[in-house]
């Protein structure tokens, strides 16, 4: 299910409280590496690239201490560092050496 719902979808501007208070919370926090303001963003939908690019708007006026970063920036700008999805790569033994470890 998309997320925001698309029943919630009538204004980008009443998602700017949840991003700012959330951010504004933890802006120095050293347990935060990053902040994924959208994750896999549905390029093609309107409203998804409204909120993603105002929400990047918000955090980066904030100023945090941590980068800003939005999954699948092509040429819109509206990320601090790339963040590609390759779901095609076998990670077979990288997998089986993280299991190993945790069990250990």
């Amino acid at each position: 299910m998309a997320s925001p719902q698309d029943v919630f979808r009538t204004n980008v501007s009443r998602f700017k409280p949840y991003v700012t208070d959330l951010i504004k919370a933890h802006l120095n926090d050293s347990r935060v590496l990053w902040w994924g303001i959208y994750n896999e963003p549905n390029m093609r939908d309107e409203f998804t690239m409204a909120l993603r690019h105002a929400a990047f708007g918000w955090a980066t006026a904030l100023s945090p201490s941590q980068p800003i970063i939005s999954c699948w920036d092509g040429a819109n700008n509206d990320t601090e560092l790339q963040n590609i999805h390759d779901y095609d790569t076998n990670f077979g033994s990288l997998t089986d050496r993280a299991w190993q470890v945790r069990s250990t």
